[in-house]
């Protein structure tokens, strides 16, 4: 039992102690698309990982959230290993050697590439003539701050529908 308490003690104060190096900071975040990678690439891979948290620090950690209750999402929280498999640039651990420095900053971001979505194909009808440059800008001005055109997919723009 008096163990119990110890560790439940232990916990909130590291707990405590993340939470003020990550205020004292300014407070910074990481990117979702860090977050995730994290989580799916890093800690939901690891032996201390188990039901959203770690067993070594017993810190919570989810995917696709950005809150002060996740650990990976604190831009300034590292791995508690003693290898670290993820660290901070902000706040990366003293007592590691530069290889695995080096290694753990590489796992910490996400190597994709971001994708754009399409725009959105819109067709020209017979009713929808295309403009030219000049008739966009007086149209524009008389349209009380409104954009009433619609850009096509080859770059070219048309009255849209309000």
């Amino acid at each position: 039992m008096i163990d119990a308490i110890v560790e439940t003690v232990k916990t909130g104060a590291r707990f405590v102690s993340t939470e003020w190096v990550w205020i004292n900071h300014g407070m910074p975040f990481r990117e979702v698309m860090d977050i995730n990678h994290l989580y799916y690439r890093v800690c939901s891979k690891c032996e201390y990982f188990e039901n959203q948290g770690c067993l070594i620090c017993r810190c919570r950690l989810v995917p696709n959230e950005r809150s002060p209750l996740n650990k990976l999402s604190m831009a300034t929280t590292n791995c508690p290993l003693p290898e670290p498999k993820w660290i901070s640039a902000i706040t990366p651990p003293d007592d590691i050697t530069p290889e695995v420095a080096a290694k753990a900053l590489k796992n910490s971001k996400a190597n994709l590439v971001e994708t754009v979505e399409p725009e959105e194909m819109i067709e020209t009808t017979q009713e929808q003539t295309l403009m030219t440059v000049d008739e966009i800008k007086k149209k524009r001005t008389g349209a009380d701050g409104a954009n009433p055109f619609v850009r096509t997919r080859t770059g070219q723009y048309v009255q849209g529908d309000e």
